[in-house]
C-alpha cells in the first residue's frame, strides 16, 4: 500500500524515467527520425537491387557469388529481396534498430534497474549511425545491425541458463537460424563463437546444462569453416587487393596485426570518431573512474583509473587545444603518423614507434582501471574478454587489403562491445553503492 501511494505521489516526470519502456519509446522516435532522413539508392544499394535481374535464378546467383565473391549467401538472399521494397527494410531496420538496446537491457537488467536501460539507450544514440550508409543504407544494415540484433538475441537463452532455468525445445528451433544468420557475417561469427566458447568452459566447470551453448557454439564453428573455405572469399581477397591496397601482398604478419591494431584504436583514441569526439568511449572511461572513485583504493590506482578519461577527453577537445603550440606540435604529429599500412614500428623510426607506444598505454591502462574499479572479479573477466572479443573483430580488420575501404562500418560490433562494458561498470557502481548504503545503515542502527 505504501509502495502505491508512493508512486502516485511521485515527481511525474521522474516516473515516467523509471517506466520500463521509457527509454524504448524514446529510442523509437529517435530511429524513426533518422531513417526520414536518409537517403536510399545510394552505392551498393543499386548493385544488389539489380541482382537477380542481372545474374538470373537464385540458384546461379548462389554459385556465382559462392565461386567468385563471397560467403554472405543467407544474409544477401536477405537483401536481394528486401531492397525491392525499401518501406518493408525501413520498418524491418527501425524494428532492429530498437531490438538493439531492448535486447541488451533483456540480458543485463535484472529486475527493475531504469539506469542501465537509459545507459543502453544513450549509448545507443552516440554511436555514428551514419556508419551503416557507408555501402549503402539498405545494404550495410542488413550485413552488420541485423547480424549484430540476431545474435544478441541467441544470448538470451543464456541469462536463463545462467539462472538455472531450464531451456525449453522451442530455444533452440527459435535461435539456430537466428545464430547462422549472425555467424554469416565474418566479424560477428568471430565474436559469436568467443562468446559461446566462454560460456560452454563456465558451464562445464560449474557443472551445469551446457547444451545450449555447445550447440551454438557448433554451429558457429560450421559457419567459421565455410567462411574460410569459399572460393569466393580467396578471389576476393586478390581482388581487393590489386584494386584497394596493393601494399597489402608486401606485409607480413606483424605488419598486418599492427595495421588492425593501430587503425582500431586510432579512430576510437585519437580521432575520437570520424565526425566529432567518441563519446562512446570517453562514457565508458569516465564510467571507470568514478566507479574507481567509488571504492576504497589508493591514490596511485585512481590516477591510473583517471588515465584512460583523461587522454580520450584531451584528444577530443582538440579543435580548442590546438591553439597551445606544443600541444598543436603532438596532436599533428600523432595524426600524422598513420598511414595505410599502419603505423609501420618496425621501421624503427621514434615517430613510427610512438603512437604504438601512446595506444599500448592507453590499453593497458583501461584494463588496470577496470581490474581496479569492478569489485566483483567475476564482472571484471566478462568484462575483459567482452572488450577482448569486441576489439579482436576490429583488429581482424589488419588482414583484410579493405581495411580502410570498408570504412567505419566494421567498428559496430566493437563499439557494442564497449557499451556492454560501460553497462558492466554501472551495475558495479550501483552493487557497491548498495552495500555501502546497507552498511551505514547498520552502523547507524547499532
Amino acid at each position: 500500500m505504501e509502495q502505491i501511494l508512493n508512486r502516485r505521489t511521485e515527481n511525474p516526470v521522474l516516473r515516467f524515467l523509471k517506466w520500463r519502456y521509457a527509454p524504448f519509446l524514446i529510442f523509437l522516435i529517435y530511429a524513426i527520425f533518422v531513417h526520414c532522413t536518409m537517403q536510399l539508392g545510394t552505392d551498393d544499394d543499386v548493385l544488389f537491387a539489380k541482382a537477380l535481374q542481372e545474374e538470373g535464378p537464385l540458384l546461379h546467383y548462389y554459385t556465382t557469388r559462392y565461386a567468385t565473391w563471397t560467403s554472405r549467401l543467407l544474409l544477401e538472399t536477405i537483401l536481394i529481396y528486401v531492397i525491392q521494397i525499401p518501406l518493408l527494410w525501413e520498418i524491418l531496420d527501425v524494428a532492429t534498430f530498437v531490438s538493439i538496446p531492448a535486447l541488451l537491457s533483456l540480458l543485463f537488467d535484472k529486475g527493475n534497474n531504469w539506469g542501465i536501460r537509459w545507459l543502453f539507450v544513450f549509448l545507443m544514440v552516440l554511436y555514428p549511425f551514419h556508419d551503416m550508409a557507408t555501402a549503402g543504407w539498405i545494404t550495410t544494415t542488413v550485413n552488420y545491425l541485423w547480424p549484430l540484433a540476431a545474435g544478441i538475441a541467441a544470448f538470451l537463452p543464456i541469462k536463463k541458463l545462467l539462472q538455472n532455468k531450464p531451456l525449453r525445445w522451442y530455444h533452440y528451433v527459435i535461435n539456430i537460424p537466428l545464430v547462422l544468420i549472425a555467424s554469416n557475417q565474418e566479424q560477428c561469427c568471430v565474436i559469436l563463437a568467443a562468446m559461446f566458447f566462454f560460456f560452454l568452459i563456465k558451464q562445464i566447470i560449474c557443472k551445469k546444462n551446457w547444451h545450449y551453448p555447445a550447440v551454438m557454439l557448433f554451429f558457429c564453428a560450421l559457419m567459421l569453416l565455410f567462411i574460410i573455405t569459399c572460393p569466393g572469399n580467396k578471389v576476393r581477397l586478390v581482388s581487393n587487393t590489386a584494386y584497394w591496397l596493393p601494399e597489402f601482398a608486401n606485409l607480413h604478419l606483424g605488419g598486418k596485426i599492427e595495421l588492425g591494431f593501430s587503425s582500431t584504436l586510432y579512430a576510437f583514441l585519437f580521432m575520437m570518431g570520424p565526425c566529432g569526439p567518441n563519446y562512446i568511449i570517453l562514457t565508458f572511461t569516465f564510467l571507470l573512474f568514478l566507479a574507481a572513485l567509488k571504492v576504497k583504493t589508493s591514490i596511485f590506482k585512481k590516477i591510473i583509473c583517471f588515465l584512460p578519461f583523461g587522454i580520450c577527453l584531451i584528444f577530443s577537445l582538440q579543435p580548442v587545444l590546438n591553439s597551445v603550440p606544443i600541444l598543436n606540435r603532438f596532436f599533428n604529429r600523432i595524426n600524422t603518423a598513420m598511414t595505410s599500412t599502419g603505423t609501420r614500428p618496425f621501421s624503427h623510426l621514434p615517430e613510427t614507434i610512438l603512437p604504438d607506444a601512446i595506444l599500448s598505454l592507453i590499453c593497458l591502462a583501461i584494463i588496470l582501471s577496470m581490474f581496479f574499479a569492478f569489485q566483483s572479479r567475476k564482472r571484471f573477466w566478462l568484462a575483459l574478454y567482452t572488450m577482448a572479443a569486441g576489439f579482436i573483430t576490429r583488429l581482424a580488420m589488419g588482414f583484410s587489403p579493405t581495411v580502410w575501404a570498408s570504412s567505419t562500418r566494421t567498428y559496430l560490433f566493437f563499439y557494442i562491445a564497449v557499451i556492454v562494458d560501460a553497462a558492466l561498470v554501472l551495475i558495479d557502481i550501483q552493487e557497491n553503492s548498495s552495500v555501502l548504503k546497507m552498511k551505514h545503515y547498520r552502523l547507524k542502527k547499532q
